[in-house]
């Protein structure tokens, strides 16, 4: 059975949140967390006291870098989407934020964490 562009990203979203939470000392803040901008896939803490952006990326098949499918764009996106996410939560903007990658792989049902998967150009 074949699973749809959604099910596809859910699954993958799964899949990344319990390989996050099963790692010592970090923890899931946020699933999915929505605005009028748009969409962080998971937001977590890290042991070293970081708040990680995390974009998931789900594949099928050909597991090449998920992370090459994030342009310029959807990095700026994901760094205003952090600055309202901090805004929002009353944290002050000099918080640590780091912008990580989990790229999952539906059919081993594996996940590749790559950890400053981009540094923003202007920091937060």
């Amino acid at each position: 059975m074949s699973l749809t562009r959604l099910q596809q990203g859910q699954a993958g979203e799964q899949l990344a949140e319990r390989y996050f939470s099963q790692k010592p000392g970090w923890r899931i803040i946020e699933k999915n967390w929505r605005c009028p901008l748009g969409e962080i896939d998971l937001i977590a803490g890290d042991p070293s006291g970081y708040i990680v952006v995390i974009e998931v990326k789900s594949r099928r098949t050909d597991f090449l870098s998920g992370w090459e499918s994030v342009d310029k764009a959807k990095q700026k996106k994901l760094w205003q989407l952090a600055h309202i996410y901090l805004r929002a939560k009353g944290l002050p903007l000099e918080t640590s934020v780091r912008f990580d990658a989990a790229i999952v792989d539906l059919s081993r049902q594996t996940v590749e964490h790559e950890s400053e998967a981009f540094v923003p150009e202007r920091e937060i």
